[in-house]
């Protein structure tokens, strides 16, 4: 610790740290989502007796 930080200082910047990285992996999650919905639609479709079934196990 550096002159002046305390230990509650250290714990609020590594919780605000966890909680960005966080957010950060959800909106690249949901952008890869995004990108592969329909090729993997597409996989199920193939594979799977309806479209219903392939929109259940996207």
């Amino acid at each position: 610790m550096s002159h002046g930080e305390t230990q509650q200082d250290n714990e609020d910047y590594s919780k605000a740290n966890r909680a960005t990285t966080k957010t950060e992996t959800s909106i690249l999650v949901e952008k890869f989502v995004k990108d592969h919905y329909d090729e993997v639609f597409r996989y199920y479709a193939r594979r799977l007796p309806s479209k219903e079934d392939a929109q259940d196990a996207t």
